[in-house]
């Protein structure tokens, strides 16, 4: 499968920065950093990696990549120094088969943090015989 990608120059920016710091470390982490930088402006908090995986992708500028199949790629990238595991400070987050800026592996791991603390703990003030007749 091809798909049309709005590649701009911050997101191969990236990319690079990405691969130049994971020198010798294999050629697909700069796909996988410029995929997920686009992925972010486009409003998703993180790459599924899984929906590019063995697919191709041509940039607007016509540039063209291949994808790995999923298994080698999380392979490549779990390897790499770059990625981590969220422990790690890493510019980019691997978790599952989702790849995150970092900052925004941050955001979410704090809103999920959150929620559960919240529902550990509930209002002690809730009257639980009022929400009982109401329900």
């Amino acid at each position: 499968m091809v798909q049309s990608i709005d590649l701009l120059a911050i997101d191969s920016h990236f990319g690079a920065f990405a691969a130049r710091l994971s020198a010798g470390e294999g050629g697909n982490v700069f796909l996988a950093a410029a995929l997920a930088s686009m992925a972010t402006r486009a409003g998703h908090a993180c790459l599924d990696l899984s929906a590019w995986a063995a697919g191709s992708v041509v940039a607007a500028n016509g540039s063209s990549y291949s994808c790995p199949e999923l298994s080698p790629w999380l392979a490549e990238l779990a390897a790499s120094s770059v990625i981590g595991a969220g422990q790690d400070v890493t510019p980019l987050v691997l978790e599952d088969d989702r790849l995150y800026l970092r900052r925004y592996w941050e955001y979410e791991d704090a809103v999920a943090k959150f929620v559960i603390g919240r529902g550990q703990h509930p209002d002690a003030d809730l009257a639980m015989d009022s929400l009982a007749e109401a329900m």
